[in-house]
C-alpha cells in the first residue's frame, strides 16, 4: 500500500494494474497452499499433473522470461533509433503540379479521313522544302552508365524513395540490371567521399545524409517528431513488430500493464496501424507495423530484425520470484507434513465415531 501513497494523485489505471498483480500473486500463494493436484494416468491430457515438481509460480517465472526478452528488444530499437536519427533523408514533395496533363485516350477522335489525308500532304510539302543535310554524331554512353544519370535524378525527385522494381520500369530495363548499377553507385558514393549516401530502407532506395553531418541537420531541420519514444512506447513497438497481428489485450498480457497510451503514441507516429479485427468477443483491433517503422529504425525489411531469442534471459529469475513473495511475507507450507495431520485427525475422528456406535 505505500506504493499507492507514493503517488502525488490518484491514477485509477496503476491502482488497477497494482490490484491485478497483487491477485496475480495471492492466486499462486492459495495454490502453493493446496495439496498437489492428484496423480491420473489415464489420461494423457492430466499428464502434466503427474510432475512432482509442479509449481503454480511457473506460469509467472514464463511470463517475466517473455516480457524480458521484449524489454531486450525494446532496448535494441532505441539504439538503432538513436543510429537513425543521425540520418537526414529528404521530406516528400507534392510534385502534382509538375506533372504533364494526362494525354486524351484518343488523339484523333472527331477527325475524318480527309483530315489525315490533309494532314500527311503538309507534312510532305515542309520535308521537300528541308535542304540542309545534319549529321547526327552518336554519343558513346553505355547503356548503365545512362541508368545511373537516370537513377540519380530519380533520386533528388524528392520522393520518398523508390524501390528497385519502380526504378526498373522508368527506364525500361531489368531489375538485375538496376539492382548492379545501384550497388555501384553505392560503392562510388562511399569511395569518393561525398556528402550523401544511397539507403536501402523500407524496401526503397533513397538519399540520405551521413551520421557524422547530423550536428549540422540538426540545425538546420529537427523536427520534435524525431524525438526519442518512451520506454513504454518502445516494449509496446517492440512486442507488436514481433507478434503482428496482436490486439491490446494481447500486448497488455505480455507488459502486465495497460498499454493504450503507448498504443495511441504508436499510431499517431505512424509507426502501426490496424491491420484488421480478431475473431473474438468484440472484434478488439489487431495492430501491426507500417512503413513509416522500417523507415524509423533503418530497416529494409522486418527480416532485418534480430532472433527474439537473442534477448532470452532467465538468469536469477527464480531467485527474484521467490525474493517477490517473501515480501509479501509468505511462509511456505509443509504441503507433506500437512496432509499426513490431517489424515490423523481423520483417522482419530473415525474411532470417536465408531466408540459413539458402540455406546448406543
Amino acid at each position: 500500500m505505500a506504493y499507492l501513497h507514493s503517488m502525488q494523485e490518484l491514477e485509477l489505471d496503476i491502482t488497477s494494474e497494482f490490484l491485478v498483480m497483487a491477485a496475480t500473486l495471492l492466486s499462486i500463494k492459495s495454490k502453493l497452499l493446496l495439496p498437489k493436484p492428484p496423480v491420473i494416468e489415464d489420461f494423457e491430457d492430466y499428464a502434466y499433473m503427474e510432475d512432482e515438481d509442479y509449481d503454480p509460480r511457473a506460469e509467472l517465472i514464463a511470463r517475466l522470461i517473455e516480457y524480458r526478452k521484449y524489454k531486450g528488444i525494446a532496448r535494441h530499437l532505441h539504439e538503432r533509433e538513436w543510429e537513425r536519427s543521425l540520418i537526414f533523408s529528404k521530406e516528400p514533395e507534392d510534385l502534382r503540379p509538375y506533372m504533364p496533363v494526362e494525354a486524351q485516350s484518343n488523339p484523333v477522335e472527331g477527325l475524318h479521313t480527309s483530315d489525315l489525308i490533309a494532314a500527311f500532304q503538309k507534312a510532305l510539302r515542309k520535308a521537300e522544302k528541308r535542304t540542309t543535310v545534319t549529321r547526327i554524331q552518336r554519343d558513346e554512353i553505355s547503356v548503365k552508365d545512362r541508368i545511373r544519370d537516370v537513377i540519380g535524378l530519380l533520386f533528388l525527385s524528392g520522393e520518398e524513395g523508390l524501390s528497385i522494381k519502380q526504378i526498373a520500369e522508368i527506364v525500361d530495363q531489368r531489375t538485375e540490371l538496376v539492382s548492379d548499377a545501384i550497388e555501384e553507385m553505392i560503392a562510388e558514393f562511399a569511395n569518393q567521399g561525398r556528402g550523401v549516401q544511397i539507403l536501402k530502407l523500407a524496401g526503397v532506395v533513397q538519399l540520405g545524409t551521413l551520421p557524422e553531418h547530423a550536428a549540422y541537420f540538426e540545425k538546420l531541420a529537427y523536427s520534435p517528431a524525431r524525438t526519442s519514444l518512451s520506454q513504454a512506447a518502445l516494449e509496446t513497438l517492440a512486442i507488436v513488430a514481433y507478434r503482428q497481428p496482436i490486439t491490446r489485450v494481447e500486448i497488455e498480457e505480455i507488459r502486465g500493464v495497460k498499454s493504450e497510451r503507448a498504443i495511441h503514441t504508436l499510431v499517431n507516429k505512424d509507426l502501426i496501424l490496424e491491420v484488421g479485427r480478431a475473431e473474438a468477443i468484440g472484434r478488439p483491433i489487431l495492430y501491426g507495423t507500417t512503413k513509416s517503422f522500417l523507415d524509423y529504425f533503418g530497416l529494409a525489411s522486418l527480416k532485418d530484425l534480430p532472433e527474439p531469442g537473442l534477448f532470452e534471459d532467465s538468469e536469477n529469475l527464480e531467485e527474484e520470484t521467490q525474493l517477490l513473495f517473501e515480501k509479501l511475507d509468505v511462509q511456505h507450507v509443509d504441503l507433506d507434513l500437512d496432509n499426513s495431520s490431517l489424515e490423523d485427525d481423520a483417522n482419530t475422528i473415525d474411532i470417536t465415531n465408531e466408540d459413539d456406535l458402540m455406546d448406543s
